[in-house]
């Protein structure tokens, strides 16, 4: 058996082999193949499926950091980003002098975002995982931000989890 992953606005439709998932879930994202193709449409700018195009992505991340320092935080705020994919935003987090943390299910996000990060000499400290799984330290966070589409795609059962 075999599905498409069909982005709009994309000449390419990408066939993937394998059984048709019952439920769209989290572990969707963790196949290498859905990883590779979604990294790819993310590092489009021409792309809005993926990622928001550049411009918006700066113009978002700099609301949210203004938004941030009208709350009181300083600077080197400690900033999480849930499913942070190739680290866009988190990157640009990191350049305002916030002391972030990525987290992606994707091993083909991550190794990208780790690769870009270190590049441009930034420090962020990325983590390969499932946000639903993993243990936060209460309160340790300034800002959390799961930004784009992360929340639509979890059921019900995962959003409750991912919200206590």
């Amino acid at each position: 058996m075999a599905f498409s992953l069909f982005f709009p606005g994309r000449r390419d439709c990408r066939k993937l082999s394998g059984e048709i998932p019952r439920r769209f879930s989290t572990s969707f994202w963790a196949h290498p193949w859905v990883s590779a193709t979604v990294l790819d449409v993310h590092l489009d700018p021409e792309a809005g499926e993926g990622s928001r195009k550049p411009e918006r992505i700066e113009s978002e991340a700099a609301a949210i950091c203004r938004t941030l320092r009208a709350h009181g935080a300083g600077p080197s705020s400690l900033v999480l980003d849930l499913g942070c994919g190739p680290g866009l935003y988190a990157e640009l987090f990191a350049e305002k002098g916030h002391t972030v943390t990525g987290v992606d299910i994707s091993k083909t996000s991550i190794d990208y975002a780790r690769k870009s990060a270190k590049n441009k000499g930034l420090h962020v400290n990325y983590i390969k995982a499932n946000y639903l799984n993993i243990n936060l330290e209460p309160d340790k966070y300034d800002l959390i931000v799961l930004i784009y589409t992360d929340l639509g795609v979890l059921i019900p059962s995962e959003r409750e989890i991912l919200l206590k």
